[in-house]
């Protein structure tokens, strides 16, 4: 009987390895290089180790386990999406297997197959299986560790080679991640609190082997602190974050969520007759779960933003071994049927609701080129301007070089090169633009470009990037009566004549465009565009396009302003400012809160506002899919 139990676990781990293997591994040629593994590959390209350190660990926030091995890994390799991802997507596959055994262990083989499965079906591991960074490694590792560990911890004889592989795993893991570092700490310290006699001695030499194993890397890892990391762009969260991760972790999905919730509910109902007994294994699995989510919360909030879904993935398998650890051996039919429930609900959510083959196999980067490359082909014929909206060209170059098409273009940073742009567009007289953003781009460009060429011919969007060709004239269009998507127009003045809606030869606040936040009804996928036609004698950075919201109680709760001068040509006193931000800023503005739009003028020279409007325009759903809920538009 035991046998054939135990024969059953090894089939249905099996099962579960495979789908796991086959979800990361589905199509694996076409996927494609993201932002953060093209900033890490560019950072391998270095004469020495030495220069590595010093140029590009140093000054970074992650530790070195992870640039230090794509040094050497690309050195044989080379930038082949396959070979630099596959070691990553493995250990994907292999912490899958691990924390079948780690829940075997604490609990039984029915949670350890439980939990398995949930790793293997869903969208939080496999993407980070598939992304050559240090989260997978961190969790593998870590996971390993924590094998090891209850081994050395909790065996009445734990072998030498025990904790030989404990020491080995535990310096991967602080090697690899701040945080699956913080959870090594915690989880040493744990430690002490059930190692008794003869077995405590060992227990401290193997840590102090760990710490001498890492002191080497301590004066970077205290270099790194000072150069800070993440917070600077990431916002400070609130407790709906959590809310937030249990949804992603369950695929935004009522279908998934449901059989989650059933399963648990089935499995708490069968054993509600058997006596739970004070787990320790299961306390541990909470605890750490909530002393690492609750560091990250308070120092996000009283000291630096770092708190992202990433930030928990080296926690998050041990929240589910709670969630499953209520649940006893299971006859093989239950657990089948159970087990199918479950994998079949994550799989179909991952791939129909989620569409994380759609949205992870066509990144921005390489169908930029792609769409480039086929636009070419239609419009080459025309005078084409190509600009680049993106924080690094080299990574949309790499694939524009792969498919082999050579194009001029030009790249602009947020109001950096703004002098170039127009002096580019000047000399190109293009009757069609192709334009592309990557990475969050501030969307007050689009705005600007839509100005000049306001028919939009194609518009494509992306995992963070989207592909626009827009036109001055329609005949450029191929189907002359394809319908133009166009911005909703909330509110405006002026515009009706050539007569000035405003002037001003002293300091002061221009008449503003004013909206309830609850007459708004932004949408999920929407910008909202502020723009001011103007004529301007003085100091442009003296005038200021302003979007502000306040409460009731006349109390900012936004505030964000544009100089009049940042889209304006030297020596010019006409001129269009544009301002935008997405939705996503508003959200959670209170209805009764009041939003206004404005130019504050700060000197006495002269200003006379042609026309200000405010505008919104609908993105693509896909702009964070990976991670947001998508909501298609209507």
């Amino acid at each position: 009987m035991f046998s054939a139990q135990k024969k059953s676990d090894s089939l249905f781990l099996l099962v579960i390895l495979f789908i796991a293997a086959l979800l990361r591994l589905w199509n694996y040629g076409e996927l494609p290089f993201m932002h953060d593994e093209f900033s890490a590959l560019f950072r391998t390209q270095f004469n020495s180790y030495s220069e590595l350190l010093e140029k590009a660990i140093r000054p970074d926030a992650h530790p070195a386990g992870v640039q230090s091995f794509l040094y050497y890994w690309v050195s044989i390799v080379g930038f082949s999406e396959v070979w630099v991802k596959l070691p990553f997507s493995l250990m994907g596959v292999a912490s899958v297997g691990l924390i079948y055994c780690i829940g075997k262990r604490w609990f039984n083989a029915t949670t350890g197959l439980f939990a398995a499965s949930l790793l293997a079906m869903s969208q939080y591991t496999i993407f980070y299986s598939q992304l050559a960074r240090p989260y997978e490694p961190g969790l593998f590792f870590g996971l390993l560790a924590v094998y090891f560990w209850t081994r050395i911890v909790f065996d009445e004889k734990p072998k030498t080679l025990d904790y030989v592989w404990f020491v080995l795993a535990a310096v991967a893991t602080a090697y690899v991640h701040a945080f699956s570092l913080l959870l090594l700490m915690i989880q040493a310290l744990t430690g002490f609190v059930f190692v008794r006699g003869k077995h405590l001695r060992t227990y401290l030499v193997a840590l102090i082997a760990v710490t001498i194993l890492y002191l080497p890397y301590l004066p970077v890892f205290f270099d790194q602190m000072t150069y800070g990391g993440v917070g600077g762009w990431l916002g400070e969260p609130d407790v709906s974050f959590f809310l937030d991760f249990l949804s992603y972790l369950f695929h935004y999905s009522w279908i998934y969520g449901l059989a989650a919730a059933f399963v648990l509910m089935f499995i708490t109902i069968v054993t509600s007759s058997v006596k739970q007994s004070l787990n320790k294994f299961r306390i541990i699995a909470l605890v750490w779960f909530i002393l690492i989510a609750a560091i990250a919360y308070l120092y996000s909030v009283y000291r630096t933003p770092i708190l992202q879904f990433s930030t928990l993935y080296f926690v998050f398998p041990f929240l589910v071994l709670f969630l499953f650890s209520f649940t006893k051996d299971l006859p093989v039919s239950w657990k089948a049927s159970l087990l199918s429930i479950l994998m079949l609900a994550g799989i179909y959510s991952l791939i129909t609701e989620r569409q994380h083959y759609q949205i992870m196999y066509q990144q921005g980067y390489d169908q930029i080129a792609f769409h480039v490359k086929q636009d070419m082909a239609l419009y080459g014929d025309k005078n084409v301007a190509i600009v680049w909206h993106t924080p690094n060209a080299e990574m949309i170059e790499h694939y524009v070089d792969k498919i082999g098409v050579e194009v001029s273009s030009l790249v602009i940073e947020d109001d950096k090169n703004h002098q170039a742009l127009e002096e580019y567009l000047k000399t190109q007289d293009a009757d069609v633009l192709i334009y592309a953003w990557t990475d969050y781009r501030d969307l007050s460009y689009l705005a600007y470009f839509k100005s000049m060429f306001p028919l939009q011919v194609k518009h494509e969007g992306f995992f963070n990037a989207a592909y626009y060709v827009m036109a001055k004239e329609i005949t450029v269009m191929e189907d002359k009566d394809k319908s133009l998507i166009s911005d909703y127009i909330l509110q405006s003045i002026g515009g009706e004549s050539n007569d000035y809606a405003y002037e001003s030869n002293l300091p002061a606040y221009s008449p503003s465009l004013t909206l309830a936040m609850g007459d708004l009804s932004l949408h999920e996928n929407d910008v909202l565009q502020l723009s001011a036609s103007f004529h301007l004698v003085g100091q442009p950075d003296k005038s200021i396009l302003v979007l502000s919201i306040t409460d009731t109680l006349n109390n900012s709760l936004f505030w964000q302003g544009k100089s009049l001068g940042s889209l304006l040509d030297k020596g010019s006193s006409d001129g269009t400012v544009f301002l935008s931000r997405r939705s996503a800023v508003f959200k959670d503005m209170p209805k009764e809160a009041t939003l206004k739009a404005y130019i504050w003028k700060q000197d006495s020279s002269y200003l006379g506002v042609k026309k200000m409007t405010l505008s919104t325009s609908r993105q693509h759903p896909y702009h964070m899919g990976i991670f947001t809920k998508i909501v298609e538009n209507d």
